[in-house]
């Protein structure tokens, strides 16, 4: 049996515990205590909240290439269905809309679409083209397939499309850039210092007229932002391969697990306890460390 690469493992629990953080501030923060959590930037508009999906995108990427087996189809539609179907269980139990797309779903279909096309070659322009559109359909991404109404009130399957593709809180086309660098980086494990340094460079030239956004509501990806974070999560994972920590690496190892469980067994009670959007930003950000900090208790769900 292949070992595991401990720094993906690591690089995943930092992305689960940060979305983990993220969503439990969302839900207990009553969002009146004078403070802006959506102001908090990186650099730039490059908002805290956005690098969890980037890291999940880049990990997808980054794992298929280390699969023994490439042709393994079964192991590959068996993490397919459990994504795709865990992603549209937590869309109509927690949005209460089957048509709302999210991260599971993305995930999913990234894990379809790299699992074909990791080759090197093809890994740099699917990156190229991204990078091309992002800068052809102004303002980004930011456009929707027609709506077609059927049966009075639901609508037909071009939104379902618009939502996987462009539109979507985690569109599909934009988070290609993350997992075809995944692809590239897995190639060149033993050169990541190098590597890592060519998107930071091409970033901060062209951060000269273009500032680093990125929106989830909205899906504005700016080219600047899209190769900053690219150099970015290699270099941490370059940093993750020198410096171990087995808690992230355990917390990497159950990703889907943690993320999926957290609401059923977290989550849900907090709102039946009356606590949804009732705290302070203090309290809020105390409770959430500690929630997020003993996560790996949810490893011992069985599924």
């Amino acid at each position: 049996m292949m070992e595991r690469y401990q720094a993906l493992d690591q690089l995943r629990g930092i992305a689960v515990i940060w979305i983990h953080f993220v969503d439990l501030f969302l839900l207990l923060w009553n969002r009146k205590s004078g403070f802006d959590f959506f102001s908090g930037f990186i650099i730039d508009e490059f908002p805290v909240y956005a690098v969890p999906p980037i890291l999940f995108s880049f990990s997808t990427g980054l794992s298929l290439i280390l699969w023994k087996d490439r042709r393994d189809y079964r192991y590959l539609f068996r993490r397919l269905s459990l994504l795709f179907l865990s992603g549209l269980v937590l869309s109509y139990w927690i949005d209460g809309n089957i048509e709302v797309w999210g991260l599971f779903e993305m995930i999913a279909l990234c894990n379809l679409v790299l699992f074909f096309f990791n080759s090197e070659y093809v890994s740099i322009f699917g990156i190229a083209t991204i990078l091309i559109l992002n800068e052809l359909i102004p303002p980004f991404f930011v456009f929707h397939f027609p709506k077609i109404p059927y049966f009075i009130e639901y609508e037909a399957l071009p939104f379902i499309i618009s939502q996987a593709l462009v539109s979507g809180l985690f569109p599909l086309i934009p988070f290609l850039a993350w997992g075809f660098w995944g692809c590239i980086v897995s190639k060149h494990r033993n050169n990541l210092l190098r590597i890592s340094l060519i998107p930071i460079g091409l970033s901060l030239m062209l951060k000269i007229f273009q500032p680093f956004i990125y929106r989830q509501y909205g899906n504005v990806y700016s080219t600047s932002m899209v190769l900053f974070s690219m150099g970015i999560i290699s270099l941490l994972l370059y940093l993750l391969q020198k410096i171990r920590v087995p808690v992230l690496a355990l917390y990497g190892k159950y990703a889907w697990r943690l993320t999926f469980w957290r609401y059923p067994i977290l989550y849900l009670p907090l709102i039946w306890l009356g606590m949804f959007q009732s705290l302070n930003y203090l309290y809020a950000f105390t409770l959430s460390i500690v929630l997020s900090l003993t996560l790996i208790l949810l490893t011992k769900v069985k599924v």
